[in-house]
């Protein structure tokens, strides 16, 4: 913390956590459909069970697996001075353990587009292959990695 954590109005806090909550909701949800829509592929010829997907029923929480690489995927809040994302941090399960390594860390927005951590923008939510492209960039973060034992 630094002393501009403290300069703030309160008055507006309740506000803000109301915003946020919102915005936090509405980007998981626009996640979760592309989750839903790589359900579907993983079933048909696209990828031919060669990966599964499940949400948790925490809807914070998604796990799955590329070709047997196990993956979790933790959806949380993340309110900026710009915007209320829904921040996206994908990690890969350890050989030998229960512990995991981050793979990949990104920012989905109240509109669905996807943004670096930085709030660069990556992929716009109205891309034609946009739910193609973004689980091709997640099994690339997950297959690309070294395992760990």
């Amino acid at each position: 913390m630094d002393k501009s954590d403290f300069d703030y109005n309160q008055q507006n806090f309740e506000r803000e956590i109301i915003r946020a909550s919102k915005g936090f909701s509405v980007a998981r949800d626009h996640f979760l459909q592309n989750v839903n829509h790589w359900k579907e592929l993983a079933s048909d010829d696209i990828l031919l069970d060669r990966a599964s997907f499940d949400i948790i029923n925490d809807k914070r929480t998604v796990v799955g697996n590329f070709i047997g690489r196990r993956f979790t995927i933790h959806i949380v809040p993340r309110l900026t001075l710009r915007e209320n994302y829904a921040e996206v941090i994908v990690f890969i399960d350890h050989l030998t353990s229960d512990e995991k390594t981050e793979v990949s860390r990104f920012l989905v927005s109240p509109s669905g587009s996807i943004h670096d951590v930085n709030e660069e923008p990556l992929l716009n939510w109205d891309d034609s292959y946009f739910s193609y492209r973004l689980v091709i960039a997640i099994a690339h973060r997950v297959l690309g990695r070294e395992a760990a034992a």
